[in-house]
């Protein structure tokens, strides 16, 4: 009887409980190792409170915590009369940085350099930091593991989206503290490993540059710096770039403009949301569902399986095998969700109505090309000065695409060009798939540390 009682009982030392609430009473283990000392956050990091007025006509940093990634960076820079929150804080390089509002996210971090002096909200708390004791590179790390995460999710209250850390709650829960020598080594290996991760996001983040260069040159198109100029009230343009003789011609709508190939409208040369039917198909037989989420935005690629029936296809865009799927919302659009999409169950799919359907009509053209067309940053950039619709539901017109000016080369430069480009995506993606590697060994091997 006494074990039946006490199954579903739990006991906490009165000392151990920071507030009067159940979820602190009933903290849980975080599993972590005893093989080092345990310590209290709050006992080698003391809240600091720089107040400080902001005032017009000065200048002032403001910052932001990344999720899940510990980096503090430089939001903007803004004179104070452009900043609503008359009363800040002041950080100061190597305190250590939270959001109470995206902690259960893992928005912690160490300020750097570059951030001195910089402003914060009521909604960042700041940190000194006892470094006799912890290099708070260590403590990120520790904040970044899912445990830790799961345990500020609980330790959070509030409104949705608005769910706060309760500090108290955060400076009692305890982690593993080795020695300021154990911690070095233990710092050192894990950005041994994880410096090939971030050397790996620094080559990706190039890939889109150098497609866009490659494509270019291999088109001729005119790089912008010399496609016009202002100079005060004076407009220059290049003759050749005239698509009509009106002040309102130019390069917007050949941003794509080659002085090698011939250049039609992109109406002209593909069917832009094509009529696509079902009809000889029965209600109950499936199709492909597609939804906004299963086109990846880095590799332009459609990812899953997900099917519906014909019937419950109403409503939603239709296409079939071969076709491209752009997306025309924001901020899909501008993250560059497209694909063209192959081996669809019986050759047709549904999905978002924030699709558009492109489809090829000749042998003449290669769709692969205009995919790489249309995935290019300059195009991507320019059709958001084309969007309608109000804030957070701006879209890119039907009208963009279809007078949309392209270059139409043979049809053995368009598939060198789009052989190539992919290629390139192709190798990014190898570099991508071993930077996770290393990132991942990174974290495991620190997880196994200090959990066990």
């Amino acid at each position: 009887m006494v074990n039946m009682i006490y199954k579903y009982l739990h006991l906490a030392n009165y000392k151990d409980i920071p507030n009067w609430s159940v979820q602190y009473a009933d903290e849980e283990d975080l599993g972590f190792t005893r093989k080092y000392p345990m310590a209290r956050i709050g006992s080698f990091l003391t809240r600091r409170k720089e107040a400080i007025v902001i005032q017009d006509g000065i200048i002032y940093k403001r910052v932001t915590v990344s999720t899940k990634g510990g980096n503090i960076t430089i939001r903007d820079e803004k004179d104070g009369k452009l900043i609503g929150t008359k009363k800040q804080f002041v950080i100061h390089e190597g305190q250590f940085l939270l959001s109470k509002i995206d902690a259960r996210n893992g928005a912690y971090g160490v300020v750097p350099a570059i951030a001195e002096g910089a402003i914060i909200t009521g909604n960042f708390w700041t940190y000194d930091v006892d470094y006799k004791r912890i290099n708070p590179q260590f403590l990120t790390l520790v904040t970044k593991t899912q445990q830790f995460l799961d345990f500020a999710e609980k330790s959070s209250n509030g409104t949705t989206n608005r769910h706060y850390l309760q500090e108290d709650a955060f400076l009692n829960q305890q982690i593993p503290l080795p020695s300021l020598e154990e911690q070095e080594i233990i710092l050192k290996d894990y950005y041994t490993n994880y410096d090939a991760f971030r050397k790996s996001q620094i080559e990706i983040n190039k890939t889109k540059s150098i497609v866009e260069r490659y494509v270019f040159s291999a088109l001729s198109i005119p790089q912008k710096e010399s496609e016009n100029k202002n100079d005060g009230f004076i407009k220059f343009q290049h003759f050749s770039r005239l698509l009509s003789w009106s002040v309102n011609s130019s390069y917007k709508k050949g941003i794509l403009y080659s002085t090698m190939y011939e250049n039609k409208l992109l109406g002209e040369i593909v069917a832009i949301n094509p009529q696509t039917s079902f009809r000889h198909l029965k209600n109950e037989e499936m199709i492909s569902f597609i939804p906004m989420q299963s086109i990846s935005d880095e590799f332009a690629c459609w990812m899953g399986n997900d099917q519906c029936s014909v019937y419950n296809s109403k409503g939603y865009t239709k296409f079939k095998d071969g076709d491209l799927l752009w997306a025309k919302i924001t901020p899909c659009m501008q993250n560059g969700k497209s694909a063209i999409v192959q081996n669809l169950t019986n050759g047709l799919g549904c999905g978002s109505t924030e699709f558009y359907v492109i489809r090829n009509l000749t042998i003449k053209i290669d769709l692969r090309y205009i995919h790489c067309l249309l995935r290019l940053e300059t195009l991507l950039n320019d059709a958001t000065k084309h969007f309608t619709g109000s804030a957070g539901q701006q879209r890119v017109p039907l009208s963009y695409l279809k007078n949309l000016l392209v270059p139409v080369p043979p049809i053995d430069i368009q598939k060198e060009i789009a052989n190539h480009v992919q290629k390139i995506y192709d190798d990014a993606e190898k570099v991508k798939m071993k930077g996770l590697k290393s990132k991942n060994e990174a974290e495991h091997k620190f997880e196994q540390l200090i959990f066990g």
